[in-house]
């Protein structure tokens, strides 16, 4: 989405490059802040191994109340040979655990 919007950003495969991509070229807040949208948000504990920097989506949408909406690609099963995008939310980011499965560890700017 980023490099579709003219963010230089390389093709990564794994999470934890594009919160290390993020922190030296643009802006990486903390799952405290409160996003706009077309944010990255990164999903797990952080951005160590695959382990710990499991999913990654776009904030398309804040609420008044600091819950967001996001969009994700690769998020299950969809259609035989492909994976679906999903639309996640509104929720509040402190609330990711529950919500989610996994807490939220950082937010980027484009």
């Amino acid at each position: 989405m980023w490099e579709q919007a003219g963010v230089p950003i390389p093709s990564y495969s794994f999470v934890g490059n594009v919160y290390t991509w993020s922190a030296a070229n643009t802006a990486v807040l903390p799952p405290t802040s409160t996003p706009l949208p077309g944010d990255a948000v990164f999903y797990g504990t952080g951005p160590w191994t695959v382990a710990t920097s499991v999913h990654m989506g776009i904030v398309v949408q804040v609420w008044p109340d600091g819950a967001i909406v996001t969009v994700e690609g690769d998020a299950g099963p969809a259609p035989t040979g492909s994976l679906a995008v999903v639309t996640n939310g509104p929720y509040l980011p402190s609330l990711s655990s529950g919500y989610n499965g996994m807490p939220i560890y950082a937010f980027a700017e484009p």
